[in-house]
């Protein structure tokens, strides 16, 4: 849904650049102002914890953001950016005795209003202003499969899951721009962004586990369920990015 969503953003953005005021803009950037937060909350120790006793391991922790702007006059300029980052850890340990995959899942949803006063440069154009960014963060979803083995034979495995519920980010950003410009439709840009940001994150803590021996009867854990919840003020790190604005 959020990809579908990202696409008629852009088609109603096409559609409407009549007066070749509008850029559209797609980057890549790290998830540098909740980056912390979400480590800390989620993974206490931290995120790549289950990594550091791993035979291999892959993490992925980027953000796309797709930009639409439009200039109010030839200095002043209005944003919309909607962002998409993915939160992915996965991890395998693989013994002779035992073997053990872990799988982390989380998405977040950033939509950021901005406007900014522009300076031209010859080629280069930078733009400097305030943005107030909203992070929807999803729940947190954790599988962990563990396996015990004797002369090759597997003697049992476990399946556990974990969830924490996800919540919501916020507060106000100042930016700088910077855009070298290829031709009259494209340019390269890059961009920083940092602020004072909210955090009100988690609910509840849930886990559940099953241990299940070869050849007999699997045995529950049972539901756990705890409160975990966070709310609190920071300054965010930078969020750094880097991308291509076609104009019209």
């Amino acid at each position: 849904m959020i990809k579908y969503a990202l696409l008629g953003f852009a088609f109603f953005s096409f559609a409407t650049s009549a007066q070749e005021r509008w850029g559209i803009s797609l980057g890549l950037s790290n998830q540098g102002q909740v980056d912390q937060v979400l480590n800390g909350f989620y993974y206490p120790a931290h995120e790549t914890g289950y990594q550091d006793d791993a035979t291999e391991g892959k993490l992925l922790n980027l953000k796309y953001n797709l930009t639409t702007s439009y200039a109010l006059k030839p200095n002043l300029q209005c944003r919309l950016r909607v962002g998409f980052g993915q939160r992915n850890n996965e991890s395998v340990q693989d013994y002779d005795l035992t073997y053990w995959e872990v799988n982390d899942e989380q998405q977040l949803l950033e939509i950021a209003p901005s406007i900014g006063l522009s300076e031209q440069l010859g080629k280069l154009t930078l733009t400097g202003g305030v943005e107030l960014p909203f992070y929807f963060i999803s729940d947190l979803k954790q599988t962990l499969y563990y396996a015990e083995f004797s002369d090759n034979v597997m003697t049992q495995y476990s399946l556990y899951e974990l969830t924490m519920d996800g919540g919501l980010i916020y507060g106000v950003n100042g930016y700088a721009n910077i855009r070298f410009q290829l031709n009259k439709y494209f340019s390269f840009f890059t961009e920083f962004n940092a602020g004072a940001m909210r955090s009100q994150l988690g609910d509840k803590y849930r886990s559940h586990g099953t241990v299940y021996p070869t050849g007999g009867t699997p045995t529950d854990s049972g539901q756990i369920e705890t409160d975990k919840i966070q709310s609190k003020i920071y300054f965010s790190p930078i969020q750094a990015q880097l991308g291509l604005t076609v104009h019209f």
